[in-house]
């Protein structure tokens, strides 16, 4: 429903329905979660503006089986991540704070209303589903910590460009001359893609061969974005107008049409709030004041160390 993990509200498909027949089949998802599915679909058919909360539902589904789980096992220690209230921060942070761009908002007046309300209903399902935890919290004399490395601030992208998405990797890496035998695509979020490879020399080849995809200015759109030491090679797309135009690009000089490549071009509503250094660590119940700190402004670097030492665990050399 969301581009298989890479933001894009697509339509639904039969696979989609199989999975998730399957998963309340196998009884993953509560009465509730159905019916919050069902609920937002119906109004998507009546607001379209509904599709760009799917996002929301992950939390909707994902936190009561997490919650089942700690539940029944009462662990030590247990976490839970979810990306949804950053997703909607990062896309519609100027319709909850217009002042803070000086471009005149390029959607309806309704539509701007609905999207600022978005970054609001995000953080409404968080504050439930913490509430939901304090019982418990309470009975286990636990403690409740949540943390986030960053924060976020209006940005300012400029003119937005249609953006590559690679649908078919086996496609491209097979154009590249690469074996498909030694990659496997790992999640990652757009634009990013990973791929693990089968050895040193299929991470090298793998890296040189993306050099030579290029647009028609002869700028390379597919980048390493972080080197590592192990098999695992994190890929980043850049934009590209001369591609988004032309539809096509270059590997050693030779033209090839981007559905050739596997990719496609997708157009979604630009940014308008991206990371800051301004994390943050709350915390709650037991022995919450082995969390609190003499500083106003707490190093995000001490936040893992900060829960390690909680458990006794030393901290590792980072």
């Amino acid at each position: 429903m969301t581009g298989d993990n890479k933001a894009v509200s697509s339509n639904l498909r039969f696979s989609h329905v199989s999975k998730l027949s399957s998963a309340i089949h196998d009884g993953h998802f509560s009465t509730l979660a159905l019916a919050s599915i069902l609920l937002h679909l119906g109004r998507e058919i009546v607001n379209p503006h509904y599709r760009t909360r799917r996002p929301f539902l992950q939390p909707l589904l994902s936190f009561p089986i997490y919650q089942r789980l700690l539940k029944r096992t009462k662990p030590d220690f247990s976490t839970f991540f979810t990306n949804h209230v950053a997703g909607s921060i990062h896309r519609y942070w100027r319709y909850l704070f217009p002042s803070d761009s000086s471009t005149p908002l390029a959607v309806s007046r309704r539509a701007a209303t609905f999207h600022s309300h978005s970054n609001i209903k995000g953080l409404d399902i968080v504050d439930k589903q913490i509430a939901s935890l304090l019982p418990f919290l309470q009975a286990e004399n636990g403690t409740l910590l949540l943390a986030s490395s960053m924060g976020q601030q209006a940005i300012d992208r400029g003119s937005y460009v249609p953006e590559l998405l690679l649908q078919k990797p086996r496609r491209l890496l097979a154009l590249l001359g690469l074996s498909t035998a030694e990659y496997v695509s790992v999640p990652a979020m757009q634009p990013d893609y990973c791929f693990h490879c089968s050895g040193t020399k299929a991470r090298d080849d793998l890296i040189k061969a993306v050099s030579t995809l290029l647009d028609s200015k002869g700028s390379q759109v597919v980048q390493v974005r972080y080197y590592n030491t192990g098999n695992v090679v994190n890929l980043i797309l850049k934009h590209s107008l001369s591609a988004s135009q032309s539809r096509e690009l270059f590997i050693d000089g030779k033209p090839h049409s981007l559905s050739s490549l596997g990719f496609a071009l997708i157009s979604r509503d630009p940014g308008t709030g991206y990371h800051n250094p301004e994390g943050f660590l709350l915390s709650y119940g037991h022995r919450q004041e082995h969390f609190k700190s003499d500083n106003h402004v707490l190093d995000t670097t001490r936040i893992s160390p900060l829960i390690l030492s909680f458990f006794g665990v030393p901290a590792p050399g980072f």
